[in-house]
C-alpha cells in the first residue's frame, strides 16, 4: 500500500512536473522576439511583429530604447493570429517533445491564456503615449522659449507652408498686397511679392507711373501674363522696348485710349512677347493699317479690338489672310467697313469666330448672309444697322448659339420681323439683348421676346423704341426674374406703376435707367429704392435716386 501510494505521488509528482515544465516551454517559445506564421493557402512566412526598435523621436526627454516594446506585446500579435481561420501558428522551442504537446493542444481546440499579457501591452502603449504627449510639449516650449530669446512672438500661422499661404494671398488684389499685406513681416513681404500671385499686372488707376518704376516693376514681376496700361499718355517706344524683354510670357496686353500707341510699339510687343493672344488698342487714333501689318506676324494672336481705331478694309482684309485664327473682333466704331472685308473674314475664319462686334453704317444684308455661316458665333453686336432688313434676322435666326444680339439703330428693321425672329427656339438662349433705336418696335414683339427667352435675360435695351408703352414693362417686371440691366432710356409713353414690384419680382436687378421717360412717378421710384438699396437707378434728368435719397 505504501508502495503504491509512493508510485502514486510519484505519478502524481511526474504529471506536476511535467504540467509545469511544459507551460515553461510554451511561454519560452510564445515569447521569442519574432514568431512566424504560415498561411495555409500560399505558404507565405511572414513576421508577427514589426520591429519597433527603428521607431525613434527627435527629443531630449524621448529615447530610442522607449519605442522597444517586451516580448510579450510579441506573444499578444501571436494570439490574435492564432484565432484567424485560415491562419496558424508554428512556435518554434528548443524541446521537441513539448512542441508537439502545444500544437497538440491547439489543435484540440484549447486555447492558452494569455489574459495577464494584455494588461502589460495596455500599459506599455500608454506609457509610450504618455512619453510622446511630453515630448511635444517640450518641442512646442522649446520653440517659444527661442522665439523670446531672438525677440519675436511664436503663433501659429508660422508653422503654415508657403503653398498654403500663396493660396491665401491669391484672393487679394494688387494694392492690398502692396499697402497692407506686404507690411506684416518680412516673411510675409516676400510671399506678397511672390511670381506667382503677379500674373496680371493693372496699372489703369495710375496712368502716370514713370517710366522708370514701370519698367523696375515688370523686372521684379517677371512672370505677368496680362498687362493692363489704359489711359497711359507717355507710353513711348523706349520704355516697350525694355520691360517686354521682361516679360516673354506675356499673353493679353490692354493698351486702350494710350493716344501715342503706334506701329513700333507694337512691334516691340510682336517680337518679345511670342505667347502674345489678345491685344486691346480701342481708341488709339494712331492705329491704322500698318499696325494691321506689324499685329498679323504674331501668329498666336486670337482676340483683337480696334474699336473706334482708323484701319480700314486693306488693313482688316490682311490680318484676315495672315492670322491663323481669329476667336473675337470688335471693329465697332469703324463706319467705313463694307461688306467685302466682312466677307473676307468669314472666308477665312468661319470656323473660330466666336465674337464680332461691328460698325454696320456700310453694311447690307449680305454681311450679315456671310456672318450667319459662323456656325459657333455666341455674340454679334451691330451698330447702326440702317442698311440691314428683315432678310438680316432671317439670317440671324440660324445663329442658333448665340447668347447675345445686338442690333442697334435698326431702323428698316419691323416689328413682324422681330416677332418672326423669337418665335423659334433659336434665340432661347439669349442672356443679353439690345434692340435700341428700333422704331418700329411695338409691344407684341416685347411679349414674344419675354416669351421666348424672358425668364434667361440679365441685361436688356429698348432705349428709343418710342412705341412701347406700359404694358411691355409690366410684362419684363413679371417676367425677367433674372434681369440685372434695364435700359429704358426715352421711352416717354410708359408710367412705371409696376415698379413697386421690383424688389420681390426682379430680386437681382442693379441698373435702371429711366432718363427721358417723363411720365414716370419720382416718388414710386423712390419709394421702391427703399426696399431695394443695391439698385442703382436714374432719373429723367441722369441724376442717381440714391443721392436724392441721402440729401
Amino acid at each position: 500500500m505504501h508502495t503504491d501510494t509512493n508510485s502514486d505521488d510519484g505519478d502524481l509528482y511526474s504529471r506536476t512536473d511535467y504540467t509545469t515544465d511544459k507551460e515553461r516551454h510554451c511561454r519560452q517559445g510564445a515569447s521569442e522576439e519574432k514568431v512566424q506564421f504560415r498561411h495555409g493557402a500560399d505558404g507565405v512566412y511572414s513576421s508577427a511583429m514589426t520591429d519597433l526598435s527603428t521607431v525613434s523621436v527627435s527629443s531630449k526627454n524621448v529615447t530610442q530604447k522607449d519605442f522597444t516594446l517586451q516580448s510579450d506585446m510579441n506573444t499578444e500579435m501571436s494570439s490574435c493570429h492564432l484565432n484567424d481561420e485560415k491562419t496558424f501558428a508554428k512556435i518554434n522551442t528548443e524541446n521537441s517533445f513539448d512542441h508537439y504537446e502545444c500544437d497538440k493542444e491547439t489543435e484540440t481546440g484549447e486555447e492558452v491564456d494569455y489574459t495577464h499579457l494584455v494588461s502589460v501591452v495596455e500599459n506599455d502603449i500608454k506609457n509610450i503615449s504618455n512619453r510622446i504627449s511630453t515630448a511635444v510639449i517640450d518641442f512646442s516650449f522649446s520653440c517659444q522659449e527661442k522665439g523670446e530669446e531672438n525677440g519675436s512672438h511664436c503663433n501659429h500661422f508660422d508653422f503654415v507652408p508657403n503653398e498654403i499661404i500663396l493660396k491665401i494671398f491669391s484672393y487679394f488684389d494688387p494694392l492690398d498686397l502692396c499697402k497692407q499685406i506686404s507690411l506684416v513681416s518680412k516673411r510675409w513681404r516676400k510671399l506678397a511679392y511672390d511670381v506667382s500671385l503677379w500674373t496680371l499686372l493693372d496699372l489703369n488707376w495710375n496712368p502716370h507711373l514713370s517710366s522708370v518704376n514701370l519698367c523696375w516693376i515688370i523686372k521684379r514681376l517677371g512672370c505677368i501674363r496680362k498687362l493692363c496700361l489704359q489711359s497711359r499718355q507717355m507710353l513711348s517706344v523706349s520704355e516697350v522696348s525694355v520691360f517686354t524683354e521682361f516679360c516673354p510670357l506675356l499673353t493679353d496686353v490692354d493698351l486702350g485710349f494710350c493716344s501715342t500707341c503706334s506701329a513700333d510699339i507694337l512691334e516691340y510687343f510682336v517680337l518679345n512677347c511670342e505667347n502674345l493672344e489678345r491685344i486691346n488698342v480701342e481708341g488709339c487714333h494712331m492705329v491704322a493699317d500698318e499696325c494691321c501689318e506689324v499685329l498679323a506676324k504674331a501668329k498666336r494672336l486670337k482676340h483683337l479690338n480696334f474699336s473706334h481705331c482708323i484701319i480700314t478694309d486693306a488693313g482688316l482684309c490682311h490680318l484676315a489672310r495672315n492670322l491663323s485664327q481669329i476667336v473675337s473682333l470688335n471693329i465697332d466704331g469703324i463706319g467705313w467697313i463694307n461688306d467685302k472685308s466682312m466677307i473676307t473674314l468669314v472666308e477665312h475664319h468661319h470656323e473660330n469666330l466666336k465674337w464680332l462686334d461691328i460698325d454696320g453704317a456700310e453694311l447690307t444684308d449680305r454681311s450679315i448672309e456671310a456672318v450667319a455661316g459662323c456656325s459657333g458665333l455666341e455674340r454679334l453686336t451691330v451698330s447702326f444697322c440702317e442698311l440691314l432688313t428683315d432678310t438680316s434676322l432671317r439670317e440671324v435666326s440660324k445663329m442658333t448659339k448665340l447668347n447675345c444680339l445686338s442690333l442697334r439703330k435698326g431702323t428698316e428693321l419691323t416689328n413682324a420681323g422681330v416677332v418672326e425672329l423669337f418665335s423659334t427656339d433659336a434665340m432661347s438662349n439669349l442672356t443679353c439683348l439690345d434692340l435700341s433705336d428700333c422704331g418700329d418696335l411695338k409691344d407684341s414683339a416685347v411679349l414674344q421676346i419675354l416669351k421666348c427667352c424672358g425668364r434667361n435675360l440679365r441685361q436688356l435695351r429698348l432705349c428709343w423704341c418710342c412705341s412701347l408703352q406700359e404694358e411691355s414693362v409690366t410684362a419684363i417686371v413679371d417676367t425677367c426674374s433674372s434681369l440685372e440691366t434695364l435700359d429704358l432710356v426715352g421711352l416717354h409713353k410708359i408710367f412705371g406703376k409696376c415698379f413697386d414690384r421690383i424688389p420681390k419680382c426682379m430680386p437681382k436687378l442693379t441698373l435702371l435707367d429711366l432718363r427721358q421717360c417723363n411720365k414716370i412717378n419720382d416718388n414710386l421710384i423712390r419709394e421702391m429704392l427703399c426696399k431695394k438699396s443695391d439698385l442703382k437707378a436714374f432719373d429723367y434728368y441722369g441724376e442717381d435716386f440714391r443721392i436724392q435719397l441721402q440729401s
